[in-house]
């Protein structure tokens, strides 16, 4: 924890340069939300495997075209594989990484806009930056 405190106290790029997205993402959930470290460790798990499903499942509609039932099929299956993976530090950085890759390949197949353009390039950034 003395090393997050440290972070905080940085400015931002150079806290950026030193830590990777999820430690900052969960120690300000813990700071703001919850006050509590295992509480927040304990909340991100599932939140972040919600958001994987709902990032798999725009990525299923909007890019590959499948009805609803079928995205749904996929969200489904493809928790099954999530869940059993050992519960880690590692584990919440990649699923991190891999929802901004769903979103990155969602905005980048409906490139039609100067916004989408942006969002593109922020999701890509994103997406390797939680792997750091």
């Amino acid at each position: 924890m003395d090393r997050a405190r440290y972070l905080l106290n940085l400015d931002l790029l150079t806290m950026l340069k030193g830590a990777g997205l999820f430690p900052l993402l969960a120690l300000l959930a813990d700071r703001m939300l919850f006050n509590n470290a295992i509480l927040t460790v304990k909340i991100l798990g599932p939140l972040l495997h919600a958001l994987l499903g709902l990032s798999m499942y725009i990525f299923a509609r909007k890019v590959l075209n499948w009805d609803a039932w079928k995205s749904l099929l996929l969200v489904v299956f493809s928790s099954i594989y999530f869940v059993s993976l050992k519960i880690s530090w590692e584990v919440y950085r990649q699923m991190l990484g891999t929802i901004f890759l769903f979103l990155t390949l969602s905005c980048y197949w409906f490139l039609r806009s100067r916004w989408t353009t942006g969002a593109t390039s922020l999701l890509a950034l994103l997406t390797f930056y939680p792997m750091r």
